[in-house]
């Protein structure tokens, strides 16, 4: 027997959702690899509460729980939380790379005006993970696939109206049938 149409197209919105999913985890783990590895050499870049090494610890552990939580729930709101901490990232690693702004408080300055291969991956990583979730959240989510529907075969599987048509259709044929519509039998006008 032959799948439905619909069942096509909604395997194709699953394997696309996946795809997305996949992509998000693999952008925030690799986020999250670069910051734990990059973290020793910024360990002197401090003010008096923090180092520029402490806050690439917290990015790193907030984009793997971000990943993990796509994991163990891929839903809409840990979606929303990874597009979050990707697009975070990048616009923190794009304003320091662009920017000198200096020290915030208690946050060091961090300006870095150089592009090395760690902080490209990180970037290409962030990027990846912000587009999939912005996909996934927008035009995915925000449209449903389309549902299957499959024809009633017999009267035990048929649906209300199916078995309303089926009922007309019989009484529609009453008229050559000795027993009226009410249930008693015709008088005949021989009678």
């Amino acid at each position: 027997m032959a799948a439905h149409p619909a069942t096509g197209r909604r395997r194709a919105w699953l394997a696309v959702k996946i795809a997305l999913i996949v992509i998000m985890v693999a952008g925030l783990t690799v986020d999250g690899y670069v910051h734990v590895n990059l973290a020793s050499n910024y360990e002197l870049i401090k003010t008096s509460t923090l180092s520029q090494a402490d806050l690439f610890r917290v990015e790193a552990a907030v984009a793997i729980v971000a990943a993990l939580l796509l994991v163990v729930r891929p839903r809409r709101y840990t979606a929303a939380i990874a597009a979050v901490v990707a697009g975070s990232a990048l616009s923190v690693l794009l304003l320091y790379r662009y920017t000198d702004i200096g020290p915030l408080g208690p946050i060091p300055s961090m300006y870095e005006p150089i592009w090395y291969t760690k902080k490209i991956v990180a970037a290409f990583a962030e990027g990846a993970a912000l587009t999939a979730a912005v996909v996934l959240l927008f035009v995915l989510w925000g449209q449903s696939a389309p549902s299957v529907v499959k024809p009633a075969s017999n009267r035990a599987t048929a649906g209300p109206k199916l078995r309303r048509r089926r009922l007309r259709h019989l009484r529609g044929m009453t008229s050559s049938c000795p027993i009226s519509t009410a249930g008693r039998p015709r008088q005949s006008a021989s009678e």
